[in-house]
């Protein structure tokens, strides 16, 4: 079920971004929702607890802690940032940000292809 709506999420924020570039907040908030559900799908998978938070660098540190995968400092820092469209840039942005939206899905693509296996094997 998470992998579905993280995939979903994913198909708007890149549809998003081909048709309605200027929806920042909306782009920005599919890439986190998304980012968000792969985590908890990956963190389920290697039965580690998955909890009710929307902080991607928490979510995404015992999966770092396990050795289940390593994270860059641009990882890290693009986790910070999507993290700010759960809740504070989730709605509108007062000034023409300094990113794009295709950054945004780039960053989310980023934890899709690295977690979203993550959570594959664990339904096999």
């Amino acid at each position: 079920m998470l992998l579905r709506t993280a995939d979903r999420n994913m198909e708007l924020a890149e549809s998003s971004v081909r048709h309605t570039p200027h929806l920042y907040e909306n782009i920005g908030f599919d890439c986190q929702q998304a980012t968000e559900k792969y985590a908890k799908a990956a963190l389920l998978a290697h039965q580690l607890p998955a909890p009710f938070i929307h902080v991607l660098v928490k979510l995404l540190l015992p999966l770092v802690e396990s050795s289940i995968i390593e994270l860059s400092e641009a990882d890290k820092a693009a986790a910070a940032f999507l993290q700010n469209f759960a809740v504070e840039w989730r709605y509108e942005i007062e000034e023409d940000p300094d990113y794009t939206s295709a950054d945004l899905v780039a960053m989310a693509q980023r934890f899709r292809s690295l977690l979203r296996p993550l959570a594959m094997a664990g339904l096999v």
